[in-house]
């Protein structure tokens, strides 16, 4: 009994996945889908109708998704934060790479910092970075993720406003230079800072989204050359990635497949 109640939960929770890719399906073409009788998916159709999950167009008798389910999404983002969210996995991610971690939103066209933890080692480096302080955008890693990822006429008028200053040698100073690396950072879905705001430091920070797709904040792992080579780089970006996607999946951004 128990085993027959969770395969039609499975079953009717497979159904509103199958209508959220292809919208206005009969109940042969879900049945085929599923791999089960025609009987059994005209039932579950029924009751996903009667709780206004999906819906039923009169004359071809097909079926598509309500708004429900994108009401309780809504509803549920929208109670979510993504400090609170990011709160458990920063830890980790701290605790993996076991140097600093950044948590990092745009608020009027700044860089904020949301969180940070510092690193595991008892050599570290002096960062600038202090929680609610700014940052410029165009040479760190947060930064240039939470740039590449806006609306191109909001990083054309950045370009076209920034006054660009040589912070090291590495410093990107050139407005091609700089597209070019957006451009490179959306392909990758990543952003690393070479020592271009702070002599002998790296960092590699990727973003995080909401679930309209939206760019809502960047995570970041930053520490010393001495210890963050090409390698170290390499495995501290998986880390990076695999959080920051962990936090916007709880943000409710699932990526189109």
């Amino acid at each position: 009994m128990k085993n027959d109640t969770v395969l039609t939960v499975s079953r009717a929770f497979k159904i509103l996945e199958i209508l959220s890719f292809t919208p206005w399906q009969g109940v042969s073409e879900l049945a085929r889908s599923l791999s089960c009788q025609k009987s059994t998916v005209f039932r579950l159709l029924n009751t996903l109708k009667n709780e206004g999950f999906v819906i039923q167009d009169t004359e071809t008798e097909k079926y598509s998704l309500s708004l429900k389910l994108f009401s309780l999404g809504a509803n549920t983002v929208n109670n979510l934060d993504v400090i609170q969210a990011a709160r458990p996995v920063i830890t980790r991610l701290s605790q993996a790479s076991t140097e600093t971690i950044h948590l990092c939103t745009v608020d009027n066209d700044q860089i904020v910092y949301l969180q940070k933890i510092e690193s595991l080692h008892s050599l570290q480096v002096n960062m600038m970075s202090r929680i609610g302080q700014s940052t410029p955008f165009y040479c760190t890693g947060v930064g240039k993720v939470l740039l590449a990822y806006q609306p191109e006429e909001k990083i054309q008028g950045y370009l076209h406003n920034t006054v660009f200053t040589c912070y090291t040698d590495h410093t990107i100073t050139e407005k091609d230079a700089l597209l070019a690396e957006l451009e490179a950072i959306r392909e990758k879905g990543y952003a690393c800072d070479n020592e271009e705001h702070e002599l002998g430091v790296r960092c590699v920070a990727a973003p995080i989204f909401n679930q309209a797709g939206t760019i809502i904040a960047a995570l970041s792992v930053s520490g010393p050359t001495v210890r963050i080579c090409d390698e170290k780089m390499a495995e501290i970006r998986e880390l990076v990635l695999l959080a920051a996607r962990d936090i916007s999946t709880q943000m409710g951004y699932f990526p189109q497949r």
